[in-house]
């Protein structure tokens, strides 16, 4: 009977408020927020709305699109008849369901209930709060910090804050001993990456040891239960209670979907129900599996075709020479992107030389990005955040090369806390830490690496040509008394001036020194220094303002024969400033503008004698000025939902100074790009570009040496221009986990510079007149797939790519190969790339990088005629320009990775890498060389790794 005046009552009452039902969408539209000027949002976990339940003024509503704004603490829901976000009244919320989370309200504030207890209970209070500015892009955004304090809720409805085992203990003093024996049994700690599941630990043992020494419920108290299966159809979604028949529920409001409970927490009994029991509402919690997400993003949702972003924690699970992470070989492992071979220093893109690319590091540019022979990169990856390389679209805010932009930002140092990390290798250390100053206001990151690698050469006595050489014999050469090695140091201070001003200060320096024998030694270094002010003013409008320094040099010197004995040096310098504003026009309409100056000092060579029984006599060419500065303006404009365009111009001014001939170039570069999305999951993209590069490595080799030199245009050296056009199709699929992308380019390359036959490159004061002007073609596909989640992910890609070149104008002498396209030093038609990684627990996990592809061109002896002095067969006859090919190439890597350990109570982590560099041995060509003996000429293949290298890596982070 009193089943049945229950079931009767609560329908009722449900169906006489259907008609209040309104009252939750009746408030104040909320205040729209630009997300083009925040990092993220203010919104807990997603700033799209979610279908939610919420409780408001008694109304149980189902099936609610919400969004929580935890910064200014308030709950939005979308009304149904006018899709406007509604702000209701926040006092009448009770509680809300959003995103799999509970949230009641307590003392003004919306807390998520972590743990849900009868007689304790753990809650959350997650705030977020504007931290200052943060540059991405090159774009200043609000930078959001995410604040979280816990509370502990016992059954007299009191709150107590609690962090750690302290405050627990203060909180229930009767339990303490209970408390600190569970601590030590379960070795609990409270450090801030494993806070949360400590306190809920310890709130779920406080709950049950209070429970137990609760008097027993007296047998006539009967607790219903009421549950909603919200994944039901309306018309079986019922109110089941322990002692009485399901009870159906009906739809009300066909948009809002509530129903209404009319139970009160405070036992109130309203008039004619006499008997009635309170109704307590039980929910249960599942704990949702770990995810491993790869880090790298999504093409589909980025604006520009051909772009590639990772964060350097990808680089852990990719296996690399040495096992030394490195964001450069990282690089290498992308389509599109390529290198001359092993340890060849540099990057190729797109069918670009490694002259094409422009490396910038916080703003700074790097001319030689290459340690040791092109092993290791100059980056320090414990000082490296995100990292995006434009393959195809380039923003109009990057100028100077015709190819692409690898922009590099550095790691922003913590404020509040102390961090550091150290990493041990066979060849290299490294160690970093970031020190707060003044806390919430200035912080410090400092990073160095050094290298101990001079054992490597003390192994080798003797190195014989390689035994797969094509002919027998050779000489014989001495190695050991060779060494080889690097150090580096960088750092960052981020000082917080205001709200709304941040002030960045950078440096780098690097030093490279490597020898085969005690005659012959090379030295290079870069240097960067670089002052960065980001400020916002207001929601609409951010600026950026860098002012820096780069430098690179070396010193080489030969001093075999001592009357001979000489260093050649080389120097470049460069001084800039650049001025960047963002300002959101419309909320479609969103500009990038600004401003860029630098000033090149280049000294193209010195060649000095060294020693006192040395007989060269001194030269030094003269030193080359230039100025090059850019205008640039870009629009990005949202048509529709599925349509966005960018497009902008950017115009460039260079003046050289060459012998006091003055040379003005002027060049406008336009930059095209759409993104239409087909679908939630598939987007296609298209893109053009113009280009133009003022400034030429002149080199006779293919990767980037310490024998490179850096020329200005002038008056007889024209900048170097190209324009690309891309298209690119994108499609996400398995929800999410999976990415599949299809990208094709076509390239135009003008005024690209090589070099004559028989050319002198080294200190020639006419060096003009040994180069040659070249047009140039590329042009490809790249299909990739990849695997974001779960134990197996990674990607494979495939390249197709050409890159041919031709010259024109042979200036009265014979054009190379007649005139006649040829393949590009660097040009490789097909790339095979495999980087997957299986993950076996938390812990342990296995990496395997393949890679294939074809060998690159050379150009060969193919007879000998005689020499006009001596009437010797000594002079080489040559092929055409490289018209022959190395054999193509194949590698195979693999690594396990053991991760941090997650002890609660660790104060350090840390982590081994083991691995098998060129596991199969195959001795891959990284050249092929030629030497005459006496009417012979013989070749010889050479490989840097022609056997597996096994390395071990041990880290820390503290």
């Amino acid at each position: 009977m009193v089943c049945d005046t229950l079931a009767t009552f609560i329908i009722s009452a449900y169906m006489g408020a259907a008609g209040d039902c309104a009252a939750l969408y009746q408030g104040q539209v909320e205040t729209s927020i630009s997300h083009a000027t925040w990092t993220t949002h203010p919104y807990w976990n997603s700033d799209s709305f979610q279908q939610g339940n919420i409780c408001y003024d008694g109304n149980v509503y189902t099936f609610v699109p919400m969004r929580y704004n935890i910064m200014d603490n308030q709950l939005a829901v979308v009304a149904p008849d006018s899709k406007l976000s509604i702000v209701p009244n926040q006092d009448k919320i009770k509680w809300f369901e959003l995103d799999g989370n509970h949230f009641e309200r307590e003392h003004e504030w919306f807390m998520q209930v972590v743990y849900q207890g009868s007689h304790a209970s753990l809650l959350l209070n997650k705030t977020k709060q504007n931290y200052g500015d943060v540059e991405i892009d090159r774009r200043s955004y609000h930078q959001i910090k995410t604040i979280d304090r816990y509370y502990l809720r016992l059954a007299d409805g009191s709150l107590h804050e609690v962090k750690g085992y302290k405050s627990l203990r203060r909180a229930v003093p009767a339990y303490r001993n209970e408390l600190r024996q569970y601590k030590r049994k379960h070795n609990i700690g409270f450090w801030q990456s494993v806070r949360q599941e400590s306190l809920k630990s310890c709130t779920e043992f406080l709950d049950g040891l209070m429970a137990s020494r609760e008097p027993k419920a007296h047998p006539e108290d009967t607790t219903y239960t009421v549950s909603v299966n919200p994944t039901a159809p309306w018309d079986s979604m019922s109110i089941s209670m322990a002692d009485a028949a399901a009870v159906p529920v009906f739809q009300a409001y066909a948009s809002g979907s509530t129903h209404r409970l009319n139970y009160s927490d405070e036992k109130q009994i309203k008039p004619g129900t006499a008997g009635i029991k309170p109704l307590n509402t039980q929910r249960e919690y599942e704990m949702l599996k770990e995810v491993e997400v790869l880090g790298m993003r999504k093409k589909q949702s980025q604006q520009y075709s051909g772009v590639e972003s990772f964060h350097p924690s990808l680089l852990r699970n990719v296996p690399l020479v040495m096992g030394e992470t490195d964001v450069l070989k990282l690089a290498l492992k992308l389509p599109g992107v390529a290198s001359t071979g092993e340890a060849g220093s540099g990057i190729n893109v797109r069918g670009g030389a490694t002259e094409h690319t422009q490396i910038l590091y916080n703003g700074n540019t790097i001319f030689n990005p290459m340690h040791m022979f092109g092993l290791f990169s100059v980056i320090d990856p414990d000082l490296v955040g995100e990292t995006d390389l434009y393959k195809g679209g380039i923003p109009s805010q990057y100028g100077g090369r015709l190819s692409s932009v690898m922009n590099i930002k550095g790691k922003t140092p913590d404020r509040n806390s102390f961090h550091g990390s150290a990493s041990i290798g066979l060849v290299t250390s490294r160690a970093a830490v970031e020190i707060p100053i003044v806390k919430d206001r200035m912080s410090l990151l400092l990073g160095g690496r050094a290298t101990y690698s001079d054992w490597m050469l003390k192994l080798i006595n003797k190195k014989d040509h390689d035994s797969d050489s094509w002919n027998e014999g050779g000489n014989t050469y001495e190695y050991r008394d060779g060494k080889a090695g690097y150090w580096d140091v960088g750092g960052t201070l981020n000082t917080l001036l205001s709200s709304n001003h941040t002030l960045l200060i950078n440096g780098y320096y690097s030093r490279d020194r490597f020898s085969l024998t005690k005659e012959k030694k090379y030295n290079y270094s870069n240097t960067n220094l670089s002052a960065e002010l980001r400020s916002r003013y207001g929601d609409r409008l951010s600026t950026t303002l860098i002012a820096g320094y780069d430098h690179y040099d070396y010193a080489n010197r030969d001093s075999e024969y001592p009357t001979s004995a000489a260093t050649l040096s080389f120097n470049l310098n460069n001084y800039f400033v650049k001025g960047n504003a963002n300002y959101a026009l419309h909320k479609d309409h969103l500009l990038n503008m600004g401003i860029q100056g630098q000033y090149y000092r280049i000294m193209p060579g010195s060649y000095q004698p060294w020693g006192e029984n040395s007989y060269i006599v001194g030269r030094k060419l003269n030193t080359d000025h230039a100025v090059e500065s850019a205008l640039w303006m870009e629009d990005t404009w949202t048509l529709s939902p599925v349509l966005n365009i960018v497009g902008g111009i950017r115009l460039n001014l260079f003046k050289s100074f060459k012998e006091g001939l003055e040379t003005f170039y002027l060049r406008p570069d336009i930059r095209l790009s759409a993104n239409y999305k087909l679908n939630d999951n598939a987007s296609v993209k298209a893109g053009f570009n113009t280009l133009h590069q003022f400034i030429h490595k002149v080199s006779n080799t293919v990767i980037m040496s310490p024998t490179d030199i850096w020329m200005l245009s002038n008056d007889k050296v024209k900048p170097q221009s190209g324009w690309q056009a891309t298209t690119g199709y994108y499609l996400q699929f398995g929800k999410g986990s999976y990415e599949f992308s299809a990208e094709a380019y076509y390239k135009g390359m003008k005024d690209y510079l090589t070099y004559r036959n028989a050319a002198i490159l080294v200190m020639n004061d006419h060096l003009y007149e040994d180069v040659v002007g070249t047009s140039g073609r590329a042009y490809g596909i790249e299909l990739q797939i990849r695997k974001f989640y779960g134990k197996l992910n990674g990607w494979l890609n495939y390249t197709y790519s050409r890159t041919e070149l031709k010259q024109k104008n042979a200036m009265g002498q014979t054009p190379i190969n007649q005139g006649r396209w040829f393949a590009a030093d660097y040009d490789s038609p097909h790339n095979l790339k495999l980087v997957c990684n299986y993950k076996f627990t938390r812990r342990y996990s296995t990496s395997l990088n393949a890679e294939y592809s074809t060998g690159r061109p050379y150009t060969a002896p193919i007879g000998i005629m005689p020499s006009e002095t001596t009437g010797d067969y000594s002079v080489p006859v040559y092929s055409d320009r490289n018209k022959l090919r190395m054999p193509d190439y194949f590698r195979l890597d693999w690594s396990f990775n053991i991760e941090p350990s997650h002890h609660l109570t660790a104060s350090t982590h840390s982590w081994f890498t083991i691995g098998v560099y060129n596991l199969l041995g195959r001795r891959n060509a990284y050249s092929i060389y030629f030497e005459s003996d006496r009417n012979h000429v013989r070749g010889y293949k050479l490989s840097v790794f022609g056997a597996p290298i096994p390395y071990i890596n041990y880290n820390i982070k503290f």
